[in-house]
């Protein structure tokens, strides 16, 4: 007697021979509303306005036009005091295999901000905490 996966999934994992994978649902990203770590950067670009440093900052203040149903929406638009504009995307830290943390982004995400870089002549700035410091790492695409 044959019978598919599924069924035999259902069959062994009601008499309790396995044990059934819960994967957890990823949270939709949604306009306007910042994760975790947007929300510790957006504190820290609030402290450097206080001393003056910058002048202001815009979350998903600006969209790029990269190419055809194709944007970039950095996470912050920063004005220095002396009125630099700057781009900031926040980005998770993940160790690499050299044990070393870096900034984490999906394929797609990298390939967005180099095509961004090279149409608009533009540096982008990426940020990242790593586990258990207070600082921020910042590494310069393009520019």
């Amino acid at each position: 007697h044959r019978c598919w996966a599924g069924q035999w999934v259902l069959r062994h994992a009601a008499r309790g021979r396995m044990r059934r994978r819960v994967f957890a649902q990823r949270k939709q990203w949604q306009r306007g509303v910042m994760n975790k770590g947007e929300a510790r950067y957006a504190e820290h670009l609030e402290s450097l306005k206080q001393k003056g440093i910058i002048a202001d900052y815009y979350f998903e203040g600006s969209t790029w036009l990269i190419g055809p149903n194709c944007r970039l929406t950095p996470d912050f638009t920063v004005f220095h005091a002396d009125g630099e504009m700057q781009l900031h995307e926040v980005k998770a830290a993940r160790r690499g295999k050299d044990g070393k943390e870096r900034y984490h982004a999906e394929d797609d995400a990298k390939a967005k901000m180099k095509a961004f870089v090279d149409k608009y002549e533009m540096p982008l700035y990426v940020v990242w905490q790593e586990r258990g410091k207070t600082y921020w790492t910042t590494e310069v695409i393009g520019g």
